[in-house]
């Protein structure tokens, strides 16, 4: 008796849906079925009706083709049948283009199609779909030429066939001539829809561009040719220099609340529409009066001395700097043509079709470093879906950084931030020889640079009231310290503005040493910093009473109270003995990590938040920089109160949310490339920064170096004419900084506990609670009190402190 084993085999879902099969096989010798034979069988059916299909197709093509093309290979022919296929090649040409008309030119094309896929062997099921729109839309085609007139007015070789004409002439039947026009054109366009896959609104925008391209230049070629007779007519002597292209702005016009823009700099309109050239009408002759005309002679220029570079005298005698210590930088660089942007944006939103994002490009706006393409998704497409493709793209584009705005703040489409191929220089002599900077009714401008539009940016910073500054390593942060003190010096003398720089790196700011604007050398040491900010806050207590003595509200009242006339009292009510205006006075730090790092962290801190709380109505600004805007670097109180933040390139998203509020910044190039968001201003604004090297900045603080040392009230006398360093440069400011002593109060046993800890050598607030007999708070309070003398070191663990002075020292500290 034979023994069976049951095997089930399951075969594909995707093949056989649902089913199996059971077979009982002997075990010594039955096997299952085998279906590889009949396969083959199959595939050689299918290469074999593949290649009927080519030969027959390629026969109908022989068939078909015209008789003038035929003539070379008819010589020696059979001159009766004037086709390469003889008798039967005559027979399918005649009957073929008389039943099907030009329709019959696409059966060769289907038919080889369709044999070349039997015959590889792939699928056709996408053909299969194809193969259907296409007869559908030669049917639609043929109707159409049918309806267009009787059979016999057309050739036969142009004509809708006999089908053609049949289906014709029953749609007119049925729904009259021109409803079957209607018809036919809507299921023809339909078809051709789903057929090639394009938006018919997609279409219509090309049409419409393409139409306004070639309107463009019409317009442009037809203005050559209209205006070269009049410049012929024109003599060499009223030759004038070429005009810049964009008209000028009212001299009386308001800048910005805290960012002004420089429209009368622009060089030129940066905006355009893709496919519209922008054309500038041109000036009639004699419209332009000649005042108009002096003022456009007048502009500054690069090439020549002009009004920016003039360099007036300030009250106290001295000279501002002119502008010829700078570099001309205004040939550097290269700049992208219109061309080159339209090849980008195609390529741009080619990619962005192959993430499945349909859309219009509306606008370029080229900037000096990035471009800005506005795109307008199509319906039914989210911007978050298309932000999340900054990194998709900047490797499809072989971009280094692409930042996308989802969406533009007031606009309804989507900003691609794209770098330029080649890079234009924005130098420092570009933003300071400007009008807009020279004559800027600006209490403190600060040029910053030029934004995506190509526009200068000019910063009040009595209006930020203070900056906050981040940006790794090689990112432009210093040399946009370096363009904030150069904006002061360029246009203040040390009357005006002092300064107060605290550079703990020692490198950065120490070449402005000595300048007449310093109220101090630069401080490098975090102690130091902290003794700094307590004069600062006493200065700044100071001012405010004087203010209040004096019944105005902030230094520009003060200073414009003076200014008209009226004497101001001291705060005993007694009149200034010499009636000076109060100068402004800017902090500046460059690197604040290593301060927040430093023992007196808690002392640096408080006197930050404090002086940005308070400081601005009396003038006093800070400006301060970090390279890691961390949260134990910009806490929450310091973030909070510095309500204008610059931003360089950082190393990451949570970096840029805590300089910005917001991502972005980790996007960003290098070598300047910004982010700035004024006070009052939630998004922010990308600018190429512009560049001073250290060289300019050298030649700049030497021109301050040589000049006389001042005091509030003027040049002195004896020292004229011998630049250099003088002590008792802050003699005329209260209080000093020098032997400056702590303000807060000390514990009343603070002298005991200093000659306790000297005697012992050791700073153990155990010692002070068992000698002194004081509970444990009071005696961390005294410890503390002593390390902020000096007197004792930072803690160490559990090892008492290090004491920093010997027992004689302590009459320096007034205990005996």
């Amino acid at each position: 008796m034979h023994r069976f084993i049951l095997i089930q085999v399951i075969m594909d879902r995707y093949h056989r849906p649902g089913c199996a099969l059971i077979h009982l096989i002997p075990p010594g010798g039955g096997q299952l079925p085998r279906k590889s034979s009949n396969r083959k069988n199959g595939d050689r059916r299918e290469e074999a009706l593949g290649i009927l299909l080519v030969a027959l197709g390629l026969l109908c093509a022989l068939s078909l083709l015209p008789r003038g093309v035929l003539a070379p290979f008819l010589a020696s022919a059979d001159q009766g049948y004037r086709n390469l296929v003889g008798l039967a090649g005559k027979f399918v040409n005649e009957s073929l283009k008389d039943l099907l008309g030009v329709l019959a030119y696409g059966l060769p094309v289907l038919l080889v199609v369709w044999g070349w896929r039997l015959f590889s062997g792939r699928g056709s099921r996408v053909y299969a779909r194809i193969t259907v729109y296409s007869l559908v839309m030669g049917a639609a085609a043929v109707i159409l030429i049918g309806l267009g007139g009787e059979p016999e007015t057309v050739s036969l070789d142009w004509s809708a066939g006999r089908l053609g004409s049949w289906l014709a002439g029953m749609l007119s039947l049925g729904l009259g001539p021109v409803g079957a026009y209607v018809a036919v054109s809507a299921v023809f366009v339909l078809f051709l829809i789903f057929y090639s896959g394009l938006s018919l609104r997609t279409v219509a925008g090309w049409l419409v561009r393409a139409a306004a391209l070639v309107g463009g230049l019409l317009a442009t070629a037809l203005k050559v040719v209209s205006d070269r007779p009049a410049k012929r007519k024109k003599p060499r002597r009223e030759k004038k220099p070429p005009e810049e292209p964009l008209s000028e702005e009212p001299d009386d016009a308001g800048p910005g609340p805290e960012f002004e823009p420089s429209p009368g700099e622009l060089q030129e309109d940066f905006q355009f529409d893709l496919g519209i050239l922008d054309e500038q009408p041109s000036a009639e002759p004699g419209a332009a009066n000649e005042d108009e005309q002096d003022d456009e002679q007048q502009r500054p220029s690069r090439a020549a001395s002009g009004p920016s570079l003039d360099t007036p005298a300030g009250e106290g005698g001295y000279e501002l700097p002119s502008l010829e210590l700078l570099e001309d930088r205004s040939g550097a660089g290269q700049i992208v043509s219109r061309e080159e942007l339209e090849k980008m944006g195609r390529v741009l939103m080619s990619k962005l079709a192959d993430f499945s994002v349909e859309g219009e490009l509306i606008n370029i706006t080229r900037g000096p470093q990035v471009s800005t393409f506005e795109i307008k998704p199509a319906t039914g497409i989210k911007v978050n879906r298309i932000a999340a493709l900054a990194d998709d793209l900047a490797m499809a584009m072989h971009a280094k950084k692409v930042r996308i705005m989802a969406p533009i703040p007031g606009k309804g489409a989507v900003g691609v931030e794209l770098p330029n191929p080649v890079l234009e220089m924005v130098s420092a002599r570009d933003i300071f020889e400007t009008d807009d900077f020279r004559r800027s009714t600006q209490h403190l401008p600060i040029g910053l640079g030029k934004d995506l539009e190509g526009r200068i940016r000019v910063a009040d910073l009595t209006r930020l009231p203070h900056l906050l500054i981040a940006g790794t390593t090689g990112s432009g942060k210093s040399v946009c310290m370096n363009m904030i003190i150069a904006s002061i010096l360029f246009n203040f003398g040390p009357d005006q503005v002092r300064m107060l720089m605290i550079d703990p790196k020692m490198i950065e700011l120490s070449l402005y040493n000595d300048i007449p604007h310093l109220l101090h050398p630069v401080v490098t040491d975090a102690r130091e910093t902290a003794r700094l900010f307590k004069w600062a806050a006493a200065e700044m207590e100071h001012r405010y009473r004087l203010l209040s003595r004096n019944s105005v509200r902030s230094i520009e009242d003060y200073n414009t109270k003076l200014a008209s006339g009226h004497p101001v009292k001291e705060l005993d009510g007694t009149l200034q003995d010499e009636q000076v205006p109060m100068p402004y006075i800017i902090i500046l730090i460059d690197e604040l990590s290593d301060l927040m790092c430093s023992e007196v962290k808690n002392d640096i801190e408080a006197g930050l938040v404090r002086l940005a709380q308070m400081a601005r109505a009396v003038g006093i600004h800070l400006v301060v920089a970090t390279q890691r805007p961390s949260v134990d670097v910009i806490t929450g109180l310091i973030k909070a109160n510095f309500p204008s933040r610059l931003s360089f390139q950082v190393y990451s998203k949570t970096d840029s949310r805590t300089i910005l509020d917001a991502g972005g910044a980790e996007q960003l190039l290098r070598n300047g490339d910004m982010l700035f968001v004024p006070s009052g201003q939630s998004d922010p604004v990308r600018i190429q920064g512009a560049y001073l090297s250290s060289e300019e900045a050298e030649k700049l603080a030497e021109h301050w170096r040589g000049q006389p040392w001042f005091t509030d009230g003027g040049s002195d006398e004896e020292d004229a004419g011998e630049p250099g360093p003088r002590s008792g440069i802050l003699e005329d400011f209260t209080p000093q900084i020098e032997g400056l002593e702590e303000e807060e109060d000390r514990d009343e046993l603070f002298g005991e506990a200093a000659k306790l800890v000297v005697r012992h050598d050791q700073g153990s607030t155990s010692l002070i609670q068992r000698r002194l007999k004081v509970g444990y708070a009071r005696a961390g309070r005294i410890v503390d009190q002593l390390e902020c003398a000096g007197i004792v070191g930072p803690p160490d663990g559990s090892k008492p402190r290090e004491v920093l002075i010997a027992e004689e020292d302590l009459a320096a500290f007034g205990i005996e």
